[in-house]
């Protein structure tokens, strides 16, 4: 209806211009060399009108002619992109559906039709089937070739990373990490930054590790919690290469980093206690004991605690000694376990009997048992009640000791790295089915887990 409006007034225009120009009637005189040619008005406008339609026209005509090959061209790339997609969801419902040979030859297909800044995602689809299928190598391949792709590099390195920490691989997936680091220009870069220094971490790289660690606290890739926590995972292991090389002065001052983020961590105060009784500060060594028994007892910290007492001349079994350790934290178990030693040493027997008692009412370890039978033995008791505190130990709940929280092995001194899967800072002190059982592993696997696989 608005085109046929539309088309009237346009007749209406011209039929209203022919009427003006009637009524106003004139002539045109051309004059050129010897020749002169008048002519009316109105037919110099119609002569002028034609030619101007007619240069549009042969102006259109010829665009159109040579523009034919750009729609040609437009016209394929736009089909191709249709049947790259096409390529593409049935790449990744066969996927889905198990059938890798199928999906990796629809991926191979979306590779060829679909223009360069759309290649990361048939390269991923078509590497995940290639690893499906067991051609590693070939996957791999593939994922290289995607880190020249900006949009795609991240995804790229990611899943090279899994596959390589998979392998234990730690040099080249830290390889990868660099350069995606390197190369990704993306504002949100909050895995790779994290990644990027547990792996300089696994590699025992503890500089660039914390070089790391401090970029990616600085971008909010990682929490404050748990960026300290990493920190004294990697200083403490920093400290521990550095003093064998006599530098005591960094390793001082990042020990006194550690212990003020954590005034209980067992490996950075051992490290400390011994700088300090090799410097002969006695004092120094059993305050930094007490601080550390008040804020989280550790069963470790009474033997140093012994030795510092050598210093002052005091004997393995005294008392009052070991008192001014425990009466920093008197209600603890490890405070309890410690005084029941002690008096069994010192043979204090009924002294002993009531730590163990004390003990047993937070816990039924291993440990307090072990005690308990020891105490039978050195009591006289009968053979009966010796029997009966070995049965109950073979019932009780483990001793604490360094455990994976990801894998549940044990281990007799902490890492900052848990041999031989290589995971960073998942070692804990405690009893491991407890630690198991608060971790909340997940192990839910996912279609290309490539994708997910990560330290």
């Amino acid at each position: 209806m608005l085109q046929l409006i539309w088309f009237l007034l346009k007749i209406g225009l011209l039929v209203a211009g022919a009427i003006w120009l009637a009524q106003r009637p004139g002539q045109v005189d051309i004059q050129w060399m010897d020749y002169e040619i008048t002519i009316h008005f109105g037919f110099f406008l119609l002569i002028f009108f034609v030619l101007l339609l007619l240069t549009i026209g042969l102006t259109r005509f010829s665009l159109f002619f040579t523009g034919m090959p750009g729609r040609r061209k437009l016209k394929k790339t736009i089909k191709n992109n249709e049947k790259g997609m096409e390529a593409l969801t049935l790449s990744l419902s066969s996927a889905a559906a198990g059938d890798y040979g199928y999906a990796q030859y629809q991926a191979e297909r979306a590779l060829k039709l679909l223009p360069g800044s759309s290649q990361p995602l048939p390269l991923l689809l078509q590497a995940g089937a290639q690893r499906k299928q067991g051609q590693y190598d070939k996957a791999d391949e593939t994922l290289k070739a995607m880190l020249s792709h900006p949009e795609g590099a991240v995804l790229a390195a990611r899943a090279l990373i899994g596959n390589a920490v998979e392998q234990n691989n730690i040099v080249g997936a830290l390889s990868y990490a660099r350069t995606a680091d390197r190369d990704y220009k993306g504002k949100d870069k909050g895995w790779l930054l994290e990644t990027l220094y547990e792996l300089e971490a696994k590699a025992g790289n503890w500089l660039a590790a914390e070089e790391s660690l401090n970029k990616a606290l600085k971008k909010k890739a990682i929490s404050k919690e748990k960026a300290e926590k990493d920190y004294i995972a990697i200083a403490t292991s920093r400290v521990r290469e550095l003093i064998p090389n006599g530098d005591e002065k960094t390793s001082e001052k990042m020990l006194k980093a550690v212990l003020k983020k954590d005034p209980a961590f067992q490996p950075a105060v051992s490290l400390m206690f011994d700088m300090y009784l090799e410097n002969g500060k006695g004092r120094a060594a059993s305050n930094l004991l007490k601080k550390a028994w008040k804020t989280r007892p550790h069963p470790q910290f009474v033997l140093m605690w012994t030795q510092a007492g050598l210093l002052f001349g005091k004997k393995d079994d005294d008392l009052a000694w070991l008192r001014k350790l425990t009466g920093q934290n008197p209600n603890h178990l490890e405070s309890y376990l410690a005084l029941a030693e002690n008096n069994l040493r010192g043979a204090r027997y009924d002294d002993a009997k009531i730590n163990l008692d004390a003990a047993m009412e937070i816990a039924r370890q291993r440990r307090i048992f072990k005690l308990l039978i020891e105490l039978a033995e050195k009591t006289g008791s009968s053979e009966a009640t010796i029997r009966h505190h070995i049965e109950q130990m073979a019932d009780a709940d483990p001793d604490p000791i360094w455990v994976c929280k990801k894998t549940g092995r044990t281990y007799d001194r902490w890492a900052a790295v848990s041999l031989p899967h290589g995971s960073f800072n998942t070692m804990v002190w405690g009893d491991p089915g407890a630690i198991l059982k608060a971790a909340n592993m997940n192990q839910g696997g996912e279609f290309f887990e490539l994708l997910t696989a990560s330290s």
